[in-house]
């Protein structure tokens, strides 16, 4: 078994952040490629953002430090340490209000089979 304390990794990668050209930093916590589920870690300076994207599958943030916004539209979604935010199942942005880092976790959804079987 696996044991990591975010708080420490997501102290750790704040100040990263603070470094980074864009002002962000993005660390895999579980999950590897073709997997179904992953978590990442995703910190942001104050007015960090992630652009408008398309959602990756199932997804949710756990806030894990200071604040941010999700906006998918007119649609706006505000969360602090300890919010729990389900992602919208459409474009959306994400934008840190002060230093923040929160917990990605996303299913990637797998096509149904194509043939008689999914038909």
């Amino acid at each position: 078994m696996k044991s990591v304390n975010l708080g420490d990794v997501a102290a750790g990668e704040c100040a990263a952040a603070a470094d980074h050209p864009q002002g962000r930093t993005t660390r895999r916590v579980h999950g590897a490629d073709g997997q179904a589920i992953r978590q990442v870690l995703v910190t942001l300076r104050d007015g960090g953002a992630l652009a408008d994207h398309e959602n990756p599958g199932d997804a949710s943030l756990l806030v894990l430090r200071g604040r941010v916004r999700v906006e998918a539209g007119d649609d706006v979604w505000e969360g602090g340490e300890g919010d729990f935010l389900v992602i919208p199942d459409r474009r959306h942005n994400l934008r840190a209000r002060g230093d923040a880092a929160v917990l990605l976790s996303f299913a990637r959804v797998r096509p149904a089979p194509v043939g008689p079987e999914g038909a």
